[in-house]
């Protein structure tokens, strides 16, 4: 009988969330899809029938070519490729093995490898992949159980949880990653006698790395992925390029003249290849344009003299055009209704279809995030997690919806799309916190999913937090109260006067339910205190009577001037970059 197989591999977890630098993350989720692309690839070779990911899909052995694939796996296997299942199986978790033991090789012939407690980086390799399958028999006529008792299956094979544990050693450092596993260092590469070492793995002093953390660090080459300095950097950087090109170009060559020169390796470039639209701008990494963190390049191997050069240069560009924008956005996004609409599907030729409508989503995401600027992290299948400066990520988030709709619309499905917005020198689980809790809104929050939610955390003070349904127009509404923000249209505190009034009339709307006109009235006063002309006024109404129409609420108030908070600290990003919302990239 033909069969169902689906394969999972991971732990996630410590492949893609456990990270310091964006380059971890990066490197995490390159590797687990490597992972997933080799197993794709046996399967494929062993003549099974691939659903997910797309057979069309590209499964280059490569660590970073081929398409994104996700960690599950599904696959038909028929006629007498059914009876060598397991066969298969075991093909690909070997195949997936390979990669890892492939990135451990690699690891020991580095020249860092005397550094190494080479048997407990061994030993934690061995306990470094989970890989677990399933299979059912597919019963003619009845895809759709066999496909649930399918996914029940895997779930409960996970949940027996029978892998080998790693035995920890209590007296040794933990990781700095995620403190799960110990140092594979002998000892710590912390003073200068260690700084080749230390500058080749990008480690703080007293950073420790267990084995996953230093594969991800090294075992992927020298490429290098931009950090969180250069997104939140990205608006001024670009904007610089229209108000002051000379200085700018004085401190790109200043970067170009370091990059050329042997003895430095401190200082690292934007990958052409793969970010046109930054190394276009600014093709070098930007903590050279914080003053802040240019001291802190001496622990990348900068001497006194290059810092004070660089101090030099920055200290002029922000005296005509202040300090960059210290703050970046991380995005997430993930499909709705997706299980319920795979549980619909009766057939596994639809399913393909489903799958590679999927794959050509995750395609046109990748694209999209790189056209705002951004840096895609992961966008395989309906997730997508990906950096993004402050002035694309309303915008971005927005294409990204529409690019969903056009790739699955036919299959009744949204996109639900958190932003978390944070300081640059926030610690990078803070950072995808911030953005997961937005995207848990979201999807969570009444009314349920099709949603954009947007948290950004200052640097002191509370999270300013808005959170609407597509439908509500909620992009054009930020977009307009952006502008307006730009034109220096909105009264000074006028968003934290309404959130006030807001209270009261939630208090009162509990005896006199008829206060909407009211409140209308209210809000159009104090808006309208700092109105240039009529135009503006008339702007500002409409606004108004959209957000606050027939029926609205001192709740309702309340979100309007939560809009208005999360607009204001948007405004700075647009105003460095020298663009208006809507404007072409």
């Amino acid at each position: 009988m033909d069969k169902l197989l689906v394969i999972s591999i991971g732990p996630v977890q410590e492949f893609i969330s456990a990270a310091r630098r964006s380059r971890d993350l990066w490197a995490g989720s390159m590797i687990l899809s490597a992972m997933s692309r080799r197993a794709a690839l046996a399967l494929r070779d062993g003549r099974a029938g691939l659903i997910f990911p797309h057979p069309n899909t590209d499964l280059d052995g490569a660590i970073d070519k081929g398409d994104p694939v996700a960690n599950i796996l599904v696959a038909v296997c028929e006629g007498e490729v059914a009876g060598r299942i397991k066969e298969l199986a075991a093909k690909a978790e070997r195949a997936v093995r390979d990669v890892w033991r492939e990135l451990g090789d690699k690891i020991e012939r580095e020249s860092f490898a005397g550094y190494l407690n080479k048997d407990r980086f061994k030993r934690q390799l061995q306990t470094g992949i989970e890989f677990y399958w399933a299979q059912v028999d597919l019963k003619p006529g009845d895809y759709r159980a066999c496909r649930r008792e399918l996914m029940h299956l895997l779930t409960s094979r996970k949940a027996l949880r029978d892998f080998q544990q790693f035995a920890g050693e209590a007296t040794i450092p933990k990781s700095s990653l995620d403190g799960a596993r110990e140092t594979v260092f002998l000892r710590e590469i912390g003073d200068d006698a260690h700084a080749n070492v230390r500058l080749k793995l990008r480690m703080h002093p007293g950073e420790q790395l267990d084995a996953v953390g230093l594969v991800k660090r090294a075992g992927v080459g020298t490429q290098q992925f931009p950090s969180i300095p250069r997104i939140a950097a990205d608006p001024w950087l670009r904007g610089l390029q229209h108000a002051d090109p000379n200085r700018l170009a004085e401190l790109r060559d200043k970067c170009e003249h370091l990059m050329k020169t042997d003895e430095v390796e401190w200082m690292s470039a934007i990958n052409p290849g793969k970010f046109p639209q930054m190394a276009r701008v600014f093709p070098f990494e930007a903590s050279v344009a914080f003053q802040s963190r240019l001291t802190s390049l001496r622990d990348e191997g900068a001497d006194k003299q290059q810092i004070a050069e660089l101090r030099t240069l920055v200290k002029k560009l922000e005296a005509a055009n202040g300090e960059p924008n210290p703050y970046a956005a991380v995005l997430v996004a993930d499909g709705d209704f997706m299980g319920k609409a795979i549980s619909k599907i009766d057939s596994y030729p639809k399913h393909q279809d489903f799958s590679r409508e999927l794959a050509a989503f995750a395609a046109a995401a990748e694209k999209t995030v790189k056209r705002h600027y951004g840096s895609p992290v992961f966008a395989g299948g309906d997730d997508v997690l990906a950096f993004v400066p402050v002035d694309t990520a309303i915008e971005c988030a927005d294409a990204l919806r529409d690019d969903f709709e056009k790739a699955m619309g036919r299959w009744k499905v949204t996109l639900s799309v958190g932003i978390g917005v944070g300081h640059n020198l926030e610690a990078m689980e803070d950072l995808l916190s911030y953005a997961r809790g937005a995207e848990q809104a979201a999807k969570k929050e009444k009314p349920e999913r099709n949603a954009l939610a947007i948290h950004f955390y200052p640097r002191s003070g509370l999270p300013v937090k808005v959170r609407r349904q597509w439908d509500t127009d909620i992009v054009k509404q930020l977009q307009t109260m952006i502008g307006l923000y730009l034109d220096n249209e909105f009264p000074d505190g006028a968003a934290y006067e309404i959130h006030e009034m807001a209270r009261h009339y939630k208090g009162w709307q509990n005896k006199n339910p008829n206060l909407q006109p009211a409140m209308i009235a209210d809000a159009k006063r104090v808006l309208g205190r700092k109105a240039t002309s009529g135009a503006v006024l008339a702007s500002i109404h409409q606004l108004l009577e959209k957000r606050l129409g027939k029926d609205s609420t001192g709740a309702d108030m309340e979100m309007f001037a939560e809009q208005m908070l999360v607009a204001r600290r948007f405004t700075g990003a647009y105003r460095q970059s020298r663009r208006r919302p809507g404007d072409s990239l």
